[in-house]
């Protein structure tokens, strides 16, 4: 029956109301709240102005509407501070539970997170051999020696051996002769060079002797 005239199935479904989280909750009683601190505000209002009312009308007939009107403010005032603090108290529970559900699902992640790394760390670690390592040292520390004895030997210095004579090496410094094949520099051959020089002349005469200075005057 119930396929034939449509009943139950996805229509059904469709007719559940829509799951409200926490945060959208909390946002409802809020804008309530908030509602009803304005409510609050303008019944404040009122009820100052029949106050005054109240406390110039000389006429009892009017001084007595005027309580009237402030007492029935002051009632409904009342009654407007207590949902609103119903509804902040309830917004103050959902907040924290909105708050421990957070705390659980980021604990959550970070579990989820430290276990995804375990497995990481212990797959990773199955893959690297000890021995492998320390053989790797080994040849590594073998290298480093072998560069370290090249280094060495290429810093070797070449040095003059101490059995050359030196008496030989001036006889041959003296000996030293330049070809300076057949035309040598004019620097070396031309005299007038030095005829040209401008040299300063030495004096002839002989100085004059400077007068004596009484001692007490120095």
């Amino acid at each position: 029956m119930k396929r034939i005239f449509g009943w139950g199935g996805s229509d059904a479904k469709k007719d559940e109301p829509a799951k409200v989280t926490l945060g959208e909750s909390i946002s409802m009683l809020d804008a309530r709240t908030d509602s009803i601190e304005e409510k609050i505000k303008k019944i404040d209002i009122e009820i100052v102005k029949y106050r005054d009312q109240m406390q110039k009308a000389r006429n009892p007939s009017t001084k007595r509407n005027a309580k009237t009107r402030a007492m029935q403010l002051m009632k409904r005032k009342k009654m407007y501070e207590n949902q609103r603090n119903q509804m902040q108290n309830q917004s103050f529970n959902m907040e924290q539970a909105q708050f421990n559900t957070e705390m659980m699902q980021d604990t959550m992640t970070q579990m989820m997170a430290m276990k995804s790394a375990g497995e990481t760390m212990k797959a990773q670690y199955q893959e690297i051999s000890l021995d492998d390592i320390e053989d790797l040292q080994d040849d590594l520390e073998e290298l480093y020696a072998d560069m370290g004895e090249i280094q060495e030997v290429m810093g070797r210095s070449f040095a003059i051996s101490d059995d050359i004579d030196e008496a030989e090496l001036e006889a041959e410094l003296m000996d030293l002769e330049v070809d300076y094949g057949e035309e040598m520099p004019s620097y070396l051959t031309d005299t007038s060079v030095i005829d040209d020089l401008s040299l300063p002349t030495v004096p002839v005469t002989a100085p004059v002797p400077s007068a004596a200075v009484p001692a007490g005057q120095i």
